[in-house]
């Protein structure tokens, strides 16, 4: 899954990736302060998914007002802040 979020930079929309380069590929990304031990599930409904907030706030992805975090480290963005992620 592909996430991203826009911001504007010199009064031009832009685009930035979420990304977790220390992680695995397939890494289960995990709320702050919940490990999640569970089976990862084969595919994701849309209709589930899209019914919890997604947003970089303070550079910090959040899922559900939550931090998130991919391989024990939180996912931030360089660039895009105080905004949602689709």
């Amino acid at each position: 899954m592909l996430l991203a979020c826009d911001y504007t930079e010199d009064g031009k929309e832009k685009v930035e990736l979420l990304t977790a380069p220390w992680a695995a590929p397939g890494t289960v990304i995990q709320l702050e302060g919940n490990e999640y031990t569970g089976e990862k599930p084969a595919k994701i409904d849309i209709d589930h998914f899209c019914k919890v907030e997604y947003r970089v706030s303070n550079k910090c992805f959040t899922i559900a007002g939550i931090k998130a975090t991919a391989a024990g480290k939180p996912v931030t963005t360089n660039k895009a802040d105080n905004c949602e992620v689709c």
